[in-house]
């Protein structure tokens, strides 16, 4: 949809006959307002309402449909449209009678046709689709009938309304009003459109002005709502809908104000829409880019480096399999989001390939989206919002903080609104989670029980992974082709490609991986780097020096004004660096600012001055260091707040490079009493092995 230029009004109901628009102003109770252009308005439940008649003197039921409609939104510039009324049924689908409610999620006028000698066939005319918002509401309303009841407005089969059903389907437009149900045409425009139910003359003219103003700044959404007051299959049509115009035009009317006072409940309270633009901002804002350092140009933006990866939907028999033997179907998630059919999506990737960064592109459009209708003040927001929960944050799922001081319970909560909005749970890095993985698994599914949810999990390929999901498929993410990197080195902005790559002697399984070309990006940032790989060295070898090759680039760039001093920082660093990660591998979640510091009072290392760590030490040498390999997490600006903030690299591969590095010095320098530091991954132990 266009972005809303200062919308007037948020509902406009267009009707065609009197009792149509007389049943609207009597259900709405609606004043007439005498100034240039009389006409009945009003307000339900804090949302304003006009309703007008499609009265002129043009020939066709298209033309006058259209003509006022577009002058009405013109002029009036409304959030939504609904146009009510009656319509004739198409008996024999879907059961459907005299007396229920169809809700258009398709239109088509009929008319339009291509006839020649040979054939006559019916062509396509294009106009706008009635708005999947409109209609997700439309699905809940409830209680419509009791408005009837109020206003005495009785069913003339002496029926209660409560038997009316609600249907939703396909409404066919034209010019005719059909009364002879053995009208051949009649009979040919059924077997055209086998899904219609019903038949009416104003709803084309609606959908064909709004979708010419999609041309303009200015379009809103639409939806049509009839009420059946006749059955046009059946003989004796017109004496039928003579009964029933009256009570299914108030029926059409009852059911559009309960479809208007449930979408004006689902703005909620302003404090509600506060907590969703604040949530919103402060994901974005997490999402939006990722900084090496401080004071350096070593920061990338999700939105200008991103290059989506391949993804397949593939059987879990490949879970084990090299990329190249993993065949499946393509996978997209937008089209995931869109099917009714599946509400998790498992993602399983090797290390490096960026499987974090996926969804985290995801995460981010979702935000921008719902930020986007947030701002334009929309009833609803109709996208899905996201969640975004790091496992290796999660000592305990249920408990944890997801967002101030909320943990999952309450924020799916807060965020749904009893139903009225779509949440996307994207839980990454299930296998760094370090609890009880089936127990998390039952919380997700009692969450989707729940809430209107839809689940995206990462994981490495663990091999018990499958095992405790009990899963048959999943999503595999690959490595990126040549063509990707190339793109990729293009959109970074720096001198390189896939065969220049070759060149320096790096072997396609570094080049590849989105997380080591995103490593050799930042190192050429500043100009080419000179150095070439040893075609005969293994993948792990090469893998070790570019995480070696990145940490000198970064504290180069960050003491290249002082590089008289580089020496003496780089020790300093590499030693913080190594003790770091061997403190995270031991204290794993716990691991806090106040921690560190009390820590690396104890060990006393070597290399590093005895400063004051509580003061200048913290600023001189351990601040640049979190801000450049570590995220903070928790509340600054106090000397209690920063002690008790959760430290945590960027990356789990800095750990696992830098733990291995922590070994390796300890062992040589035969301090094997200082290797107890909790149990290395399989990744640190292939860094230490090369």
């Amino acid at each position: 949809m266009n972005d809303l230029a200062s919308p007037k009004i948020d509902f406009l109901i267009i009707t065609a006959i009197d009792e149509e628009y007389k049943a609207v102003i009597d259900v709405f109770g609606l004043k007439l307002q005498k100034n240039n252009t009389p006409h009945y308005s009003g307000v339900v439940n804090g949302c304003s309402v006009v309703c007008i008649k499609c009265v002129g003197d043009e020939k066709g039921n298209l033309p006058c449909s259209f003509s006022i409609t577009k002058d009405a939104i013109e002029s009036w510039k409304p959030r939504y449209v609904i146009l009510l009324g009656i319509a004739g049924g198409i008996g024999g689908r879907e059961d459907i009678e005299v007396g229920d409610i169809v809700v258009s999620d398709n239109v088509v006028y009929y008319e339009y046709r291509k006839v020649t000698k040979e054939k006559d066939e019916q062509r396509d005319y294009p106009l706008e689709q009635p708005s999947r918002e409109l209609r997700r509401f439309a699905e809940r309303v409830e209680g419509w009938f009791g408005i009837l009841r109020a206003k005495g407005i009785g069913r003339p089969d002496g029926k209660d309304w409560k038997s009316s059903k609600v249907l939703h389907g396909l409404i066919l437009s034209g010019e005719k009003i059909w009364d002879d149900p053995d009208d051949p045409r009649l009979q040919e425009l059924f077997n055209d459109y086998k899904k219609a139910l019903c038949v009416e003359t104003e709803a084309a003219g609606v959908a064909k002005a709004i979708y010419e103003l999609k041309r303009t700044e200015y379009t809103p959404q639409f939806i049509v709502i009839k009420a059946i007051s006749d059955l046009i299959t059946t003989f004796g049509g017109w004496e039928q809908r003579e009964k029933w115009r009256k009570p299914a035009a108030y029926a059409a009317a009852a059911f559009a104000y309960m479809l208007i006072e449930m979408m004006a409940e689902s703005k909620g309270t302003p404090e509600e829409y506060e907590f969703l633009k604040e949530y919103l901002a402060y994901l974005r804002g997490k999402l939006e880019k990722e900084k090496f350092v401080d004071g350096t140009d070593m920061i990338y933006y999700l939105n200008e480096y991103y290059v989506e990866n391949k993804a397949l939907l593939t059987d879990i028999s490949t879970w084990n399999e090299p990329d190249n033997k993993v065949k499946g179907e393509n996978w997209s998630w937008k089209d995931f989001l869109k099917d009714s059919k599946k509400w998790y999506a498992i993602i399983g990737a090797p290390f490096g390939v960026g499987k974090t960064t996926f969804v985290m592109k995801i995460a981010l459009e979702l935000v921008d989206k719902a930020l986007d209708e947030l701002n334009k003040k929309s009833v609803a927001v109709e996208g899905y919002i996201p969640i975004v929960v790091r496992l290796r944050d999660a000592s305990d799922f249920k408990l944890m903080d997801v967002y101030n001081q909320q943990n999952i319970d309450n924020i799916l909560k807060n965020i749904a609104g009893g139903g009225r909005r779509k949440i996307l749970l994207i839980l990454d890095g299930l296998d760094e989670y370090r609890s009880d993985i089936i127990e998390l698994w039952r919380y997700v599914r009692e969450y989707h029980g729940r809430y209107p949810i839809k689940v995206i999990i990462t994981t490495r390929l663990l091999p018990e992974i499958p095992d405790l999901l009990s899963i048959k498929e999943y999503i595999r993410l690959f490595s990126f082709t040549e063509p990707q990197v190339d793109y990729f080195f293009k959109k970074y902005r720096v001198d390189l490609d896939f065969n220049k790559c070759r060149e320096l002697g790096l072997g396609r399984e570094e080049i590849t991986k989105p997380l080591f070309s995103l490593m050799i990006a930042l190192m050429f940032r500043e100009g080419r780097y000179r150095i070439k790989f040893n075609p005969e060295w293994g993948s792990e070898t090469k893998k070790a020096l570019l995480y070696y090759m990145l940490t000198h680039s970064i504290l180069k760039g960050k003491h290249r004004l002082e590089m008289s001093k580089f020496d003496y920082y780089y020790q300093i660093e590499k030693e913080l660096l190594r003790i770091l990660a061997a403190l995270k591998n031991l204290y794993d979640r716990d691991l806090t600012l106040g921690k560190i510091v009390e820590e690396i009072k104890t060990i006393k290392p070597e290399n590093i001055p005895l400063v004051d760590l509580n003061g200048e030490g913290i600023q001189k040498y351990l601040k640049p260091i979190l801000t450049s390999y570590y995220f903070l997490s928790g509340t600054s600006g106090d000397p209690i707040g920063e002690k008790m903030m959760k430290v945590d690299f960027i990356h789990e591969s800095f750990k696992e490079y830098f733990l291995a590095e922590y070994y390796y010095e300890k062992i040589k320098n035969r301090k094997m009493h200082m290797l107890n530091v909790g149990i290395p991954s399989e990744e640190t132990m292939n860094f230490l092995n090369h």
